[in-house]
């Protein structure tokens, strides 16, 4: 329904295109008519308030409504400065609480446009093998009075949503987001570990990939933004008509099978290595701003030692590695720290993975990498076993060259 003209946008129109008294879409035709508020609207609000000129509620509200109609009709600059001037001109009490009704009827009328739209997309939804789904919106900080996703999702599932905010007068939102079954929260550090998991990152475009500096593709990212109403139906009918969502749900479904085996870890090394430290992204704060997932693990031997080897997990960029690092080295003096470290450790070149002479953490040669999808508990305790010897005495001589004090080889490295 346009304001004055009977012209529509291309978001309204979509995929059809007018043809006389016809909606065309290929062999889809239909007869349709275009109402505008100037010819009929307006006409209408006039008839209507000669009939109810008795009951003076309605009567009012009608009045109230045309001259609204008839200032955003007029398509100037000075629309909003004509209804500041309309609330405060005439009638100012009655206005206002007409105004106040409809503000307070907000969320009703929210509502009630969600309802319409699942309505008008229920047989495609069905056939689709999309559903309505909901959330406990007692505890959330917004409202979603439409989720859309697909039927069978895993813990964790992106749905096509519509958003409100439950303390302050933000604009409905609309778009793509990552839900929990059976919660209306997900911490950052889970956010973060899907993002690298499935290779996106949450974005305000759908699937849009990044282009770096140097024409290379960046991850590919998911939708998430405030958007206008005006372009909800044709946004979601891009979202049922795609497989992305399909697509990225099912590549999600595991995500559950891959946090239950960092915690399973954490578990087997607190009650089958009681001599063992093991942390986690969540240990450390500063994991919070986004950097990779990790888990580290090294004796309690040397809980103390500012310069120690530890076995670890990292994640990054849609893999897993399996690695041995060293920690504590002077970023300013690796390069001739390495040779002292090789003659304390009584090791050559061989013991370390190629570039660690230079590198902010020198390496052990043995490690491997794979697929999220692939990560195991086994795996990782597995590849813990085979390093945790070496490991244990690459600590402890560097260790015991610390202690010598004023005669380290070491320590000036630090």
């Amino acid at each position: 329904m346009p304001l004055i003209k009977k012209t529509f946008s291309k978001e309204s129109l979509g995929k059809w295109e007018i043809q006389g008294d016809y909606l065309v879409n290929g062999d889809n035709k239909v007869r349709f008519k275009s109402i505008t508020f100037d010819n009929e609207i307006l006409k209408w609000i006039e008839k209507s308030i000669a009939e109810v000129s008795f009951i003076t509620k309605l009567n009012a509200t009608l009045l109230f409504y045309k001259n609204i109609a008839q200032i955003i009709t007029t398509n100037t600059d000075e629309s909003t400065k004509d209804i500041e001037k309309l609330l405060t001109d005439n009638n100012l009490e009655e206005n206002i609480k007409i105004l106040c009704e409809i503000l307070s009827n907000k969320e009703r009328l929210i509502d009630s446009y969600c309802e319409a739209i699942a309505e008008k997309y229920e047989k495609q939804l069905e056939s689709r093998g999309f559903e309505i789904a909901e959330v406990n919106n007692d505890l959330a900080k917004y409202t979603y009075p439409l989720i859309i996703k697909p039927k069978d999702c895993g813990e964790y599932y992106f749905a096509f949503c519509i958003e409100t905010s439950k303390y302050n007068d933000k604009p409905v939102n609309y778009g793509v987001q990552l839900f929990k079954q059976d919660s209306d929260y997900i911490d950052n550090f889970m956010i973060n570990r899907i993002s690298r998991y499935l290779g996106i990152r949450e974005s305000r475009v759908l699937f849009d990939p990044i282009l770096l500096e140097d024409g290379e593709e960046d991850e590919e990212e998911w939708w998430w933004g405030y958007q206008t109403e005006t372009e909800l139906e044709s946004e979601l009918q891009e979202f049922l008509d795609s497989n992305k969502i399909k697509d990225l749900n099912d590549e999600l479904k595991p995500i559950q099978a891959y946090c239950d085996a960092i915690h399973e870890i954490k578990k087997t090394i607190e009650n089958n290595y009681k001599d063992y430290v093991m942390t986690t992204e969540e240990d450390e704060e500063y994991w919070e701003l986004g950097e990779d997932n990790y888990i580290s693990v090294w004796h309690k031997d040397f809980n103390d030692e500012k310069l120690y080897f530890s076995i670890d997990m990292f994640e990054s960029s849609q893999s897993i590695f399996f690695q041995s690092q060293l920690h504590g080295l002077n970023i300013f003096m690796g390069e001739r720290a390495f040779p002292i470290l090789k003659e304390v450790l009584s090791v050559d070149d061989s013991a370390f993975r190629e570039g660690s002479h230079c590198a902010l953490f020198a390496y052990l040669t043995q490690g491997d990498k794979m697929n999220p999808k692939d990560f195991t508990k086994e795996k990782f305790i597995n590849f813990f076993e085979s390093m945790r010897e070496q490991v244990y005495s690459f600590n402890q001589k560097i260790k015991d060259d610390l202690a010598k004090g004023q005669d380290s080889k070491l320590r000036k490295f630090l």
